[in-house]
This record gives C-alpha cells, structure tokens and sequence, in this order.
C-alpha cells in the first residue's frame, strides 16, 4: 500500500501540475523515516542533556564551595588536587567530569555523598 501527498495543485498522472515533487513512500518506508528521525532527535537531546547536566554538576559544586566559604585552593588541599584542577571542574572540565571525581570531591572536600537517581 502506498501512501502519497503533496501540497496544493492538482494531482495528474503521478505528479503535480505545478511542477512541485510529488512524495510517494510505503508504509514501511514511512515507518523507517520516522523511526530514524526520532532517533536522531532522541540522539540530539540526550547529547544536549549531558552537556547541560554536566555543566550544572560544576556549578553545583562550586555553589557548594562558597556556601562551606572555602576558596578553590582550600577544597583542592582537602581533595589532595592543585587548585587548577579544581577550576577545571567548575569550569569546563564539570562537562566531562567522571562519576570517581565527583565522588573524590564531595567525600573529601564537602564530607558528602553521592546518590544518582537513574529514571528509564
């Protein structure tokens, strides 16, 4: 069974009068083009929700920080880390930052837990 569309014009012989493309797929093929299309959004908000979780995880440690009013340099002795690294985590490294460094960070320098939550 074929499935056929098109916008406006008249339909004539497989085609639109207007010279505009007339789309014909199957059902099968419909099936395909939406599968693969969810799929690729899906792809592209699971892509954008990591960045933005991670970029959150380094704010919310630096958020966490100053609320205990200690500076990158007192944190970063607490966790046996340079000062550098510290800033690399609330920076740009928090975007791919690794479950055992933040499990370091939050044991160590704000005497925490870690607890992840995972909903599927």
């Amino acid at each position: 069974m074929a499935v056929s569309g098109f916008v406006g014009g008249d339909f004539q012989n497989g085609s639109t009068n207007d010279g505009r493309l007339l789309l014909q797929f199957t059902v099968g093929s419909m099936q395909l083009l939406n599968y693969i299309c969810t799929f690729i959004i899906k792809s592209i908000l699971i892509l954008f929700e990591m960045k933005i979780s991670g970029r959150h995880i380094g704010e919310m440690l630096k958020e966490a920080r100053e609320q205990r009013q200690l500076t990158q340099e007192q944190l970063a002795q607490k966790v046996g880390k340079k000062r550098s690294y510290i800033s690399k985590v609330e920076t740009d490294y928090g975007n791919n930052i690794k479950l055992q460094t933040l499990k370091e960070i939050v044991e160590k320098g704000f005497d925490g837990t870690v607890k992840i939550n995972l909903e599927l």
